[in-house]
This record gives structure tokens, sequence and C-alpha cells, in this order.
């Protein structure tokens, strides 16, 4: 068999991992999806990007492993309606996405943000402060990002609802409800902080909108972690604006890198970061671990980790 590596980031020792894995078959390593173009015809596999063009070349792809665990980005028509097996690092990257999901958190409740602006005026004011402490939070998606958050806070004594269409129950979670939206109206008045960690799809985009922030609590805090587009920005804007809610944190916006124009530069009590949440120094080394782990059973005919349901896409 013939196993491509499309991936700019690979090293002598990560391809020789790749070949200890899958012994007597050839891997071929290009950078990007041009250079693979020569290599396609004959691949079973492929890690890392498939782009529509080179999957066109590829009439003998089996598998395709993805780089990420989001695949709102990743499918395409042709793929989704091919045979072909997909797997994604879903769960690998959720240890910290849910300790990025707490630092901004931590710091919106806290006044980080505000206290860090004010010191750089040298001015010694303090700011407003809330504990997160014996509260309420409803997490969107108990999948890895989800159950990963619910882990770290424990120590807070928090009261954890969750939304999730397979998951029924975690862990640390009192319950876990269909996502429909009426169970989401209905939870949401509940809720002091909402932590956002499901995938992007048709049913996600602008899951949280204008109807949702009115039946948010004012003292209530919005977190985002997982994808744009699942926030109504513009709606997001509006309730910080008008005090609907009292602050929000987001890793991921719906256009990235966001526009200078965006209104989301001037929201009140807005943390952002820039599409951080799953990356850590450990990334790419867990990365490359679990595709020689996946690959090697794929050489091998057993089952394999993380398929997605290209229908649902996730």
């Amino acid at each position: 068999m013939r196993i491509l590596i499309c991936f700019p980031h690979v090293s002598d020792d990560d391809m020789n991992g790749f070949r200890a894995a899958a012994p007597g078959h050839e891997v071929l390593h290009a950078v990007n999806a041009e250079r693979a173009m020569p290599h396609a015809a004959a691949c079973d596999a492929v890690l890392g990007f498939l782009s529509p063009d080179l999957f066109q070349r590829c009439g003998n792809l089996k598998w395709f492993q993805s780089t990420s665990a989001g695949m709102d980005q990743v499918l395409f028509p042709a793929l989704i309606e091919s045979d072909v097996v997909v797997t994604n690092m879903a769960g690998l990257y959720a240890r910290a996405g849910a300790e990025q999901a707490w630092a901004l958190l931590l710091s919106l409740a806290r006044g980080i943000h505000h206290t860090v602006t004010r010191f750089a005026e040298r001015d010694w004011s303090r700011v407003p402060i809330q504990e997160l402490s014996d509260r309420t939070a409803l997490v969107l998606g108990m999948g890895g990002f989800g159950q990963e958050f619910v882990k770290r806070g424990l120590g807070y004594n928090l009261t954890v609802h969750g939304l999730d269409p397979v998951q029924t129950a975690v862990a640390g979670v009192e319950k876990i409800h269909k996502p429909t939206r009426d169970n989401l109206h209905a939870l949401l008045p509940t809720a002091d902080m909402v932590v956002v960690a499901c995938p992007l799809t048709d049913d996600t985009y602008h899951l949280i909108g204008a109807a949702e922030f009115r039946l948010m609590k004012p003292s209530a805090l919005l977190v985002n972690v997982s994808r744009g587009g699942i926030v109504d920005e513009q709606a997001l804007c509006t309730a910080l604006q008008s005090g609907m809610i009292a602050g929000g944190g987001l890793d991921v916006v719906e256009k990235e890198p966001l526009p200078p124009d965006s209104p989301l530069w001037e929201a009140p009590n807005l943390i952002l970061t820039p599409h951080q949440a799953g990356f850590s120094a450990d990334r790419h080394a867990n990365m490359i671990r679990f595709f020689q782990s996946n690959l090697k059973r794929f050489v091998n005919g057993q089952e394999l980790r993380n398929v997605v349901d290209k229908a649902l896409g996730y």
C-alpha cells in the first residue's frame, strides 16, 4: 500500500515512526497538495490535508486522516459521497481546549483583562469581580472539549447541564439533554456560564443568537472555544453593549483572521484569542503519535479510531 503524508511540518523522526507503523508499505511525504499530486493516483491513505483537486487524483483512496478535530472545513461533497473512511483528531486537543475555556472564564470573572489594561496606564484601581464557585454551567457539546472542561471544573462545585446528540451521561454532569431549541431555551436562564464546545454544522450555525441572549442572565458569561459561526457575532455585540450578559470570551470567530472592521474589536467586556484553544507545545507530538497508531491499525486491518459520520459532520 501507498501512504501519503500531506502535511508541511514532518520531521525525519516522524517519517521513521510512520514507516515503522507500516512495515513493508510505501510511505511518502509531500509538504502540500501540489507536491502530493504526482503520488496521488496509487494512494491508499492520506494524512493531513486533502483538497478537492487532490482527492480527484486519488482513485484508490480508502482512508483519509485529518489533522483537525472539527470537520466543517475538511469535508466537501465528493468526499462525503465517497466510500472513503474519514477519521479526525477528536479529543486529541481537548485538554488544551478546556484549559483555554477556563482561562477565558476566569479572566472574565476576575476582571484580569481590565486589570492588565489599567496597569498599562499605571492605574491602581480595582475592577468588578464575580465568583464562579457554586454556580451553574451549561455546556453545549459533551465531546472531548466539553468533558475535559467539566473535569477541570470539579473543584468549583458547579452544577453542570449539557446538550449533546450522542452522549447520555458524563461524570460531573447533572444531566445531558438532547440538543433541541426548546431544551436550550429552557436551560439558558439557569446558566451562570455558557460554554460552546460543539462542532459547527448546519444545525449549530448561529445556535446562540439574539433570542438566546435575551434568555440569559445579565450576570452570565459566554465562552466559545469550538468554531466561529455557532455564535451570532452581531447579536453578541448587541448583548454586551446593552448589558444582556456580563461578558464573553471567543477563541474562534466566523471569519478568521478577524477583519479590522469587525464590531467585535470594540465590544465591551469581550476577550478575543486567535483560535489557539487546541494548541500547545505538545500538539504536534500528540498528533503524530495518534496517526502512527491509527496507521498501524489500518495496515493490520483493525478498526480505526475516531471515524467520522460524514453525513452528520462529526
